[in-house]
């Protein structure tokens, strides 16, 4: 799947928050505490947390997700790696495509970013494949209604024009 084209006026780096196992509310919390543990990230806009129903994989619990607005000096696989550290610090496993999981954090946008490490299925010794922007991110209500109550101006234009296309 390729995501979207990019426009060179965006601004902000996203990320995506999902839970649905455990104390979901507090899973979120968590990870957001964590991520922001050193001085490399910061968050600096926290979307409403919204309850929606798991999308694929096996039957599952319904998920409560969220977005923030960060900022940092990390480049984006560097972030990336960061993200999957605090997934598994936080009891994530990777046993199920799609399965359910105490945190799922992904990497949305990287301000006008665009990037697709190769599709192997397997990690490179560069880390994670990483597509920038996320390549589901416009299909998914559950990301883009919080997304959309953080973005920056140029970001909601972009989703807008792009939402079209689908």
């Amino acid at each position: 799947m390729v995501a979207a084209p990019i426009d060179a006026q965006l601004e902000g780096i996203y990320v995506a928050f999902g839970a649905n196992l455990g104390d979901r509310a507090a899973n979120i919390e968590r990870a957001a505490g964590r991520l922001t543990e050193s001085e490399e990230i910061r968050i600096t806009r926290m979307s409403t947390v919204i309850e929606t129903p798991a999308e694929g994989g096996p039957p599952q619990p319904d998920y409560l997700n969220a977005v923030a607005r960060v900022e940092t000096r990390l480049r984006p696989r560097a972030l990336l790696q960061r993200l999957l550290a605090v997934e598994r610090d936080l009891g994530r496993q990777r046993t199920v495509r799609n399965g359910p999981r105490p945190i799922d954090l992904d990497l949305l946008l990287y301000d006008a970013v665009t990037m697709e490490t190769p599709q192997s299925g397997e990690r490179s010794a560069e880390g994670p494949d990483l597509i920038l922007p996320h390549p589901r991110m416009l299909d998914r209500v559950f990301v883009l209604e919080p997304l959309l109550e953080v973005a920056s101006a140029s970001v909601r234009a972009w989703i807008r024009a792009h939402r079209r296309d689908r």
